[in-house]
């Protein structure tokens, strides 16, 4: 550990959030977001690129003649304040004698307990964090940047940011078949990304009532009946004993959420594996001596004084969604 600023008396504990492993929001196991386009930044403004690939003709010509030129890709930069998240705990005195003794060779096997303690407790409130971002990113269509439940000014809305409106549909089941309504979707996914990505897969979110009643469908429940996800390859990433259930048809993989985030009447379809779709940063803590350095994805501090010490946590991130258009959002009737 190394003290930070310690003429205030700042503990820098950040370390100490990989002794817990991270817990992973369903959103982050199936692969809606790819490494690549999770960016640790150095400041608190970051610049989002949106490219839509373009191709050229390449014409015949006379050897020693006229030559074709190629044109350049379309890019869009659009710049997102990213929300700052601060939690922040008064600790115990049993506590703080734990954080100091935490790493030492004479330290008791109860402070390896507290201290992990601590920092469970702190990392499941990240990863609500991140979760919320999803949801919000999903169901809202726009940055988590929320304040006693109410929107703040950082919550920009995608569509209107890349001017980009969302796809639109319904169906009522009973009458529509809901996988025909899918690859419907899909179509249009196609004709939006064109050849820029060929090797995604489509996936339809609804909550529990909405996927027991798609696949309890006349156009669907032979299919879903004799379906065995044992090998199926997201239920793999799923790490197979989840509750969250997964149904495979006609091109289209069906994922029960049971968060209690998604609507009674709302699926949501979108691919998986289009890069710089969905994409995530994250901006430097709050303090002087982090300004300008890379960012990490949390940060953990101890801050003492005469009076009190208290236990900050801290993340600045931001979930943006650069292609609303490739999401549609189906409004659903179950009778």
């Amino acid at each position: 550990m190394t003290t930070r600023l310690e003429d205030f008396g700042v503990t820098d504990y950040t370390p100490l959030m990989s002794l817990v492993p991270r817990q992973f929001s369903i959103f982050e196991e199936i692969g809606l977001i790819q490494e690549a386009d999770v960016h640790y930044g150095t400041q608190e403004v970051h610049e989002f690129e949106r490219v839509t690939l373009g191709e050229d003709e390449m014409n015949a010509a006379s050897r020693g003649g006229d030559r074709n030129f190629a044109g350049d890709d379309e890019t869009q930069k659009e710049s997102f304040r990213i929300p700052f998240f601060p939690l922040d705990k008064v600790t115990t005195p049993a506590e703080v004698q734990g954080f100091r003794q935490w790493g030492t060779e004479d330290a008791p096997a109860n402070v390896d307990t507290l201290v992990n303690r601590r920092v469970e407790r702190i990392q499941r409130s990240h990863a609500k964090l991140r979760r919320d971002a999803f949801y919000t990113a999903l169901v809202d269509n726009k940055v988590h940047a929320k304040k006693g439940g109410v929107d703040t000014a950082l919550a920009k809305n995608f569509s209107t940011v890349w001017g980009a409106a969302r796809n639109t549909d319904s169906m009522t089941l009973g009458t529509d078949k809901p996988f025909d309504k899918f690859e419907a979707a899909r179509q249009h996914v196609i004709a939006e990304a064109g050849d820029n990505a060929d090797a995604y897969e489509m996936i339809a979110i609804v909550n529990s009532k909405t996927f027991d009643a798609i696949v309890s469908d006349a156009s669907v429940v032979a299919a879903y009946d004799s379906y065995a996800s044992e090998q199926e390859p997201l239920r793999e990433r799923l790490s197979g004993n989840r509750n969250n259930r997964v149904f495979r048809h006609k091109g289209t993989v069906l994922l029960e959420d049971i968060s209690g985030k998604i609507p009674d009447d709302k699926a949501y379809v979108t691919p998986l594996g289009i890069d710089g779709m969905w994409q995530l940063a994250y901006a430097p803590a709050d303090t002087i001596e982090h300004a300008n350095q890379i960012a990490e994805a949390s940060y953990l501090f101890m801050k003492e004084n005469y009076r009190s010490v208290t236990i900050e946590s801290e993340t600045s991130m931001a979930l943006v969604n650069t292609m609303p258009q490739l999401i549609t959002e189906i409004d659903v009737t179950i009778p």
